[in-house]
């Protein structure tokens, strides 16, 4: 599992960075729609065409209209097979660091004696990427502080 989660790493660090396979002519592809709905405290985000592909954003108090002198860090938060983000979000910690956190849910839901959660699947890679990519571009966050 530690393998699976540092490649899954790994790929997303070098979506971040703009890397890609292919010649210098290939054109990027467009970026997706992401779909933002206000839950509470939680900003949840969602792949329009998927919306399965989502996350929760924590935004603890104080942090939540950062600027680009005053940017926030972003904390990207995976949580275990059949597990749920929304108890890996840590708002202590969260608003001491000044940082917001993202947690990603696994593609596939699932349920279990303990009840439901969620699974990691092929397509998580890129709706991780995609969902990160546009915080960076619509948010004050410090690009070399995720």
């Amino acid at each position: 599992m530690r393998r699976v989660l540092a490649r899954l790493a790994l790929l997303a660090l070098l979506a971040l960075l703009g890397t890609r396979a292919g010649s210098a002519e290939a054109k990027p592809p467009k970026a997706p729609t992401i779909v933002e709905v206000e839950e509470g405290e939680l900003l949840r985000l969602h792949l329009e065409a998927d919306p399965a592909a989502q996350g929760w954003l924590h935004r603890p108090k104080g942090t939540e209209a950062p600027t680009a002198e005053d940017p926030v860090d972003l904390v990207v938060v995976l949580h275990g097979a059949g597990g749920t983000p929304k108890t890996l979000f840590f708002p202590e910690i969260m608003q001491r660091r000044r940082a917001w956190c993202l947690g990603v849910a696994g593609h596939e839901a699932v349920k279990h004696d303990q009840g439901a959660g969620f699974m990691w699947d092929g397509t998580n890679v890129q709706y991780i990427v995609a969902l990160t990519q546009h915080l960076l571009s619509k948010h004050a966050i410090g690009k070399d502080r995720v």
